[in-house]
């Protein structure tokens, strides 16, 4: 069971981390790698380079939470401008806003260390990056359609997410998320837990001996720490509280059906084996604070934000698709894609 429980708990974080990756802003694309930058262990201390952008703290309702602004690199490098030079590659200039383009897309751990110590290191991946970004142009590379291609869509990439990143900044405040949460979670009742014990059995034919002898009076704990093969037979297959989503879904479809003290009366079969299993009680679970769920409702908003802001860029724009036929599938603005606007012609 615990096995099943921790399959759960992996999906959910790999949900988690889908939507994480989903809200990020900016995405440079680089000729050169920068993991040999987050491989090499720096020294900690100073002040540190970059800040992420500032999140509103909960319980400041009126201000944005999608907040552009960001520290300087320290107080000397403040006081350059972006577009100071601090090398040339052929003629090319690097300047000092590249740098703070090349420290943003580091990861967090490494970009937040003092600037004096990742100021020589990215310099040199720019250098690096630049003069075979220069060779690559002089071997005519630029001219092979495979990689004009890419470079065209790391553009419109990056020019389609400093546009939205400026659509997004201002339109959601704490109090949107604060209400959002009261909605979907604070005015819900609290989800259900559900208390289980289990015997996993290795045949069906145990399983149902096993059930006959509970039946006939057998003390389950008792046969659960003799025989279960499950790493709970020690607490007597005990799993104490779970929260429905956490039962797998050949339990949780019999024990929905089950009274408090009941055993299912059919052993479940599951890839870890038989099991037989009883429920113990049900009881109200704890609703998720708002701390801990904030994230994923300030996600839900910003995805809700995103669609409209496709939307709205696409006003008054002529969109076509074509079939791999090279036939017109719907003429211009078909449905799928025509804004209200164009909706109501």
């Amino acid at each position: 069971m615990k096995e099943c429980q921790r399959e759960q708990g992996g999906l959910q974080k790999s949900r988690k981390t889908r939507t994480l990756r989903a809200r990020s802003v900016i995405l440079p694309c680089f000729l050169v790698s920068v993991q040999a930058l987050a491989q090499s262990p720096l020294p900690m201390g100073g002040t540190p380079s970059v800040a992420a952008p500032i999140p509103a703290a909960p319980g400041d309702l009126s201000k944005p939470v999608f907040d552009t602004r960001t520290r300087v690199f320290d107080p000397s490098a403040g006081k350059k401008a972006p577009d100071t030079v601090v090398a040339e590659v052929e003629g090319r200039q690097i300047t000092l806003g590249d740098v703070q383009d090349l420290i943003l897309a580091l990861p967090p751990q490494v970009s937040q260390q003092n600037f004096q110590i990742l100021y020589p290191r990215v310099l040199e991946q720019l250098i690096y990056r630049t003069a075979l970004a220069i060779r690559a142009r002089q071997d005519a590379l630029d001219n092979d359609p495979a990689l004009r291609r890419r470079a065209e869509a790391a553009a419109d990439h990056i020019f389609a997410n400093g546009w939205l990143h400026k659509y997004l900044t201002g339109k959601i405040t704490e109090q949107m998320v604060l209400a959002r949460y009261d909605r979907d979670v604070g005015s819900k009742p609290p989800p259900e837990e559900v208390h289980l014990r289990i015997y996993l059995a290795e045949t069906e034919q145990q399983a149902k001996e096993t059930i006959a002898a509970i039946r006939g009076g057998a003390d389950f704990a008792l046969l659960a720490q003799r025989s279960s093969k499950d790493p709970s037979a020690t607490k007597g297959g005990d799993q104490g509280f779970l929260p429905w989503s956490a039962v797998t879904p050949e339990l949780a479809g019999v024990a929905y059906g089950l009274a408090d003290g009941e055993v299912a009366p059919v052993p479940v079969r599951t890839r870890f084996g038989w099991i037989v299993f009883r429920l113990e009680e049900r009881r109200p679970g704890a609703r998720p604070p708002f701390a801990q769920v904030r994230e994923s409702v300030m996600a839900e908003l910003e995805q809700e934000q995103t669609r409209s802001a496709a939307e709205d860029a696409m006003k008054n724009m002529v969109i076509r698709r074509f079939a791999f036929s090279g036939v017109e599938e719907s003429g211009p603005n078909a449905p799928a894609t025509r804004t209200d606007k164009e909706g109501a012609r």
